[in-house]
Formats: C-alpha cells, sequence, structure tokens
C-alpha cells in the first residue's frame, strides 16, 4: 500500500506478505510431490505423538490450545494430502472420499484394539488402511502441467492461485474450530467427572459408621442362627421331657 507521497508502508506491505505465506501454507490449488508428503506425515505425526505426551505427563498444560493446535495440524496434513492427489490427477472428490475411507478404517482398528485387543479385525483394518494409504499418495505424479499447476519438484510445492488458498484457509480454521470443540468437550468431561468424584467423597464424609447393634441385629438374622436356635429348643423339650419320666 502507498501512501500520500507515494512511498509504501512497511506496515501493510509486511500484513499482506503475511497473508500471503498463511494463502500459500494452505492452497489448495498446487501439487506435492511424495517427499514432500512424506515429510509432512512424519513432521505431523512427530507433533501429535508430543503433544499427547505432553498432556499425558505435565500438568498444568491448557487443554483447548493443545487441541486447537493437533488440530491444524492434521488441517495441514489434510491440504498437503489433497496437493499429492491434485498431483496424479485427482479431484477433490476423489480425494475427499478416499481419505474418509482410510480414517474410517483407522478409527475401526483404533476402538476395535481398545476394546477387544489386538485381534484379527484391529489387524485387517490397519494393514487395508496402510495398503489404500500407499495406493494413493505414494503414486508417481504427472510429469507435465495439469489442473492443478506445474509439476511438484522436490521438497517445492508451487501454488498456481490465490483462490485455492482462501478455500485451504476455510478448510484451516474448520479444523481449527474442531479442535477448539473438542478441547472444550473435553474440558467439560473432566469437570464432571471431578465432580461426580467430589459428591462420592462428600457422602462417604458424611454417613455415620455402623453401630454394634447393627452388627448384633445382623447377625442375629442370619439364617444359621436361626437354625441354632431350634436346636436348642428341642434339646430343652427332651431333657424337660426325661425328668418328667
Amino acid at each position: 500500500m502507498t501512501e500520500g507521497d507515494g512511498s509504501v508502508d512497511p506496515v501493510a506491505e509486511d500484513e499482506g506478505e503475511l497473508t500471503l505465506a498463511v494463502v500459500r501454507l494452505f492452497s489448495l490449488d498446487s501439487r506435492t510431490s511424495i517427499a514432500r508428503w512424506l515429510v509432512v506425515l512424519a513432521c505431523v505425526l512427530a507433533s501429535l505423538w508430543c503433544l499427547i505426551r505432553l498432556l499425558r505427563f505435565v500438568d498444568g498444560i491448557p487443554i483447548i490450545p493443545v487441541w486447537t493446535l493437533a488440530a491444524l495440524l492434521l488441517g495441514k496434513l489434510f491440504v498437503e494430502s489433497v496437493r499429492r492427489l491434485h498431483d496424479c490427477g485427482q479431484n477433490a472428490g476423489g480425494a475427499l472420499a478416499g481419505m474418509a475411507g482410510i480414517g474410517i478404517l483407522l478409527a475401526t482398528a483404533s476402538l476395535r484394539w481398545s476394546g477387544h485387543g489386538a485381534d484379527g479385525i484391529a489387524w485387517g483394518a490397519l494393514m487395508f488402511a496402510i495398503v489404500a494409504t500407499g495406493v494413493m499418495f505414494l503414486r508417481p505424479g504427472s510429469a507435465y502441467a495439469n489442473a492443478y499447476g506445474p509439476p511438484a519438484q522436490g521438497m517445492a510445492s508451487p501454488v498456481s492461485s490465490v483462490s485455492g488458498g482462501k478455500a485451504g484457509v476455510f478448510v484451516a480454521t474448520g479444523f481449527g474450530l474442531v479442535g477448539l470443540a473438542a478441547g472444550l468437550g473435553v474440558l467439560a468431561w473432566q469437570s464432571a467427572l471431578d465432580s461426580q468424584r467430589d459428591a462420592r467423597m462428600e457422602r462417604v464424609a458424611t454417613d455415620p459408621p455402623p453401630t454394634s447393634a447393627d452388627i448384633g441385629t445382623r447377625s442375629d438374622d442370619t439364617p444359621l442362627d436361626n437354625e441354632n436356635a431350634a436346636t436348642s429348643d428341642r434339646i430343652d423339650a427332651l431333657l424337660n421331657e426325661g425328668g418328667a419320666r
């Protein structure tokens, strides 16, 4: 942006460059090579593992920012996966269908593993997910330019249009909002569990302990004690009969 004297405003120029960098980061109208996709996949998985360890072993970590960051990382992986399929000439519809199928397989394997252990269904779903991932994302791309731009070379991922970048920013924002909602849900769930635990502890603290009279009453009512009382009555009756004779 130019000022009144014709000079360029450095603040506006920096903001424009930052906006353009974000647009390029999440642009869907681009192509990604196999090497770049594998690097992004490894970085995202390593980051998610670190976030899980952080939440598990470090006290006082804010949950909502961690979940939001995890969702944004998944959003970046989603964008790179769409670019990888664009490099193979596949449209967004096929990309979404394929990634949804892989997500369902992974979810099935995780749920089965947590509920029934590493059985055949869990391993089968996991193997299908790995094979489908390899078939979709490890195919060689087109050597020529297609509707999504020129061929991807190495770690470069040229952006062919700004409109695709804006769509990618909307996608990343959606992932971030989902992560924010998930963090709020986990926070509410933990708060409910803490409330239930406190209520149980309060009931235990306020309930009076059982007295000896209560214990005696309960013990006198047992079937064994009733049978002993009947036997004693029969013995007394026999003794009285013998004395009468």
